[in-house]
């Protein structure tokens, strides 16, 4: 996967922000300092569970991160109340916030395999079979 140069200089930015090195960085969201080096230079692009990792040890918001500090919301983008979902995640207590960095990385993996059935909104008539299905999968993963 190619990365994203604009992305990567955010990230250089975030990280020299806070004075930490690569190897600093690396350890707090668990990979590898090639890794968020690779990131950093445009090579490689983070997954969406890394990049809330990203976000939430650097203290930034995934906007700022991949669009910089200066982003508008395009016209017509619905604006969430309250915080961002990354600034939600990263607000959370560790144990929570791993759970649900866990649960976007299964998300991440079901991508594109979920019934076709389920993509529209659960309806009380599906509800149920729908969190069957989202059962099956985090009990089938070994």
């Amino acid at each position: 996967m190619t990365g994203d140069p604009v992305l990567g200089a955010n990230l250089k930015r975030a990280r020299a922000l806070k004075e930490w090195t690569l190897e600093k960085l690396a350890g707090e969201i668990g990979v590898t300092k090639g890794l968020v080096s690779q990131f950093e230079k445009g090579q490689t692009m983070p997954s969406l569970a890394v990049l809330v990792k990203l976000a939430a040890a650097l203290g930034t918001s995934l906007d700022s991160l991949v669009h910089g500090n200066g982003h508008r919301r395009p016209m017509g983008q619905p604006a969430l109340p309250g915080l961002g979902l990354d600034e939600r995640i990263a607000s959370l207590p560790e144990a929570l916030r791993e759970y649900v960095i866990q649960q976007l990385r299964l998300a991440e993996e079901a991508r594109g395999k979920i019934p076709e059935k389920f993509l529209i909104p659960p309806t009380s008539e599906n509800l149920e079979q729908f969190h069957e299905y989202l059962r099956s999968l985090t009990v089938n993963k070994p």
